[in-house]
């Protein structure tokens, strides 16, 4: 009855496009019962706070940013979240956001935005143990040290509805006399400002796409290193950013010794970490370290962006080596869930929505799986972002009751 009488309030700014929801009969694994958002403490307020704006005013934007692992490198699930928030508020997209050129590191790219370049880059990621480069938001770098190179984005090429138009651009990138001038290929920029770690672009026309294109303008000037970009329009709405690296674990996120001041750049109102599936994949899997670790990071992020929040999701179930049931995944599923009640964030458990132990078996079975067990297809990361947003949604209108009692 609540999610009824919510939906008819947000009636007049809810499209068509909605998760189908009569997918979910096919699974009969999936434990929805358990789809719902862990709330510690008003912990999502200053998310639904800005949501809530948002719908009601049109005054704002609400900024979200997911960081993980190759969950999250790959796109599908975070892509998904963000298609099925923007197309349900009219207001629709706030700007694509912060995202990294994976490509240029010679490593898989989200399909769900374009990316060419010439000359030659070298990568550097959060996941080597041994770094000889800085690392920023995204855990990833890429450099080169020709002026001629450049760099062409795309946010648009399979953008089914309302396009990106982009009139602010942050880019992130070494700010040493060193590097090369960073400048926007055919772009009406009518400010340009440099700051410690990014320059901004403020364009008087909007654009669909950008390249980017280099200038050496003294013999100093060597090289070009890339931490990052931000697509940003003035338009309120909804601005979802997401950033992974394969194999990452959270010790790899803590080894950005950028992450900090390049958050507060972006300063989102929703912070969504999805990490723990690397920690926990080996035998010799330490939980009380792997708690240590991901509270460290939980409170490098509420130093860097206090007023946001901060929602925590556990890893699905998986296998090891495709044949051997992983029960560390039980674990950290728990570990997790006590995180957020001591340091007061959200939580999605994922790993009980998707049907708990040997689960990863039934997705596999049913095309939602590949064959190692570990990561989702297309499909089960379309899947899993629906659940997500139906959780996230069931959370908001419990919001709007409480806030109006």
């Amino acid at each position: 009855m609540l999610k009824f009488l919510c939906a008819l309030l947000l009636l007049p700014v809810v499209s068509q496009a909605q998760p189908d929801r009569e997918v979910y009969e096919k699974y009969p694994f999936l434990a929805l019962d358990s789809n719902y958002i862990h709330i510690n403490d008003h912990c999502l307020n200053t998310a639904f706070q800005n949501l809530d704006s948002l719908i009601k005013r049109g005054d704002r934007q609400l900024r979200i940013l997911q960081i993980g692992d190759s969950h999250i490198q790959a796109g599908f699930f975070s892509d998904r979240v963000r298609e099925d928030l923007q197309q349900t508020f009219a207001l629709d997209n706030g700007g694509r956001g912060f995202l990294f050129p994976y490509r240029i590191g010679n490593t898989n790219n989200p399909l769900n935005f374009g990316v060419s370049y010439t000359g030659e880059w070298t990568a550097c990621r959060n996941m080597q143990r041994k770094l000889a480069c800085n690392l920023g938001l995204s855990g990833m770098t890429a450099t080169t040290y020709d002026f001629k190179a450049t760099l062409s984005i795309d946010p648009n090429r399979e953008r089914p509805g309302k396009p990106y138009q982009i009139t602010r651009i942050k880019v992130f990138y070494d700010r040493l006399p060193s590097s090369y001038e960073v400048m926007i290929a055919g772009a009406h920029v009518i400010e340009m400002t440099d700051y410690s770690q990014y320059r901004e672009f403020i364009l008087l026309k909007p654009l669909e796409s950008i390249k980017l294109y280099f200038e050496k303008t003294n013999d100093v000037q060597n090289h070009f290193t890339l931490y990052g970009l931000s697509l940003e329009s003035d338009d309120p709405g909804i601005m979802y950013s997401s950033v992974g690296i394969n194999g990452a674990d959270v010790t790899a996120w803590l080894r950005c010794n950028l992450f900090d001041s390049q958050l507060t750049v972006l300063n989102p109102h929703l912070i969504i970490i999805s990490l723990g599936a690397n920690d926990a994949y080996p035998k010799a899997f330490d939980v009380d370290h792997f708690k240590l670790h991901y509270t460290r990071l939980i409170k490098q992020i509420k130093k860097a962006v206090p007023d946001a929040s901060i929602l925590l999701t556990t890893p699905g179930d998986a296998y090891r080596y495709r044949r051997y049931y992983n029960y560390n995944y039980i674990k950290t599923r728990q570990a997790i869930i006590e995180l957020g009640l001591e340091q007061q964030c959200a939580v999605w458990d994922f790993y009980s929505v998707m049907g708990a132990a040997n689960s990863i078996y039934e997705w596999y079975k049913n095309g939602l799986a590949v064959a190692d067990k570990i990561h989702y297809s297309e499909a089960g990361y379309k899947l899993q972002g629906d659940l997500f947003y139906d959780a996230l949604m069931e959370s908001y209108y419990q919001y709007l009751q409480e806030m109006n009692k």
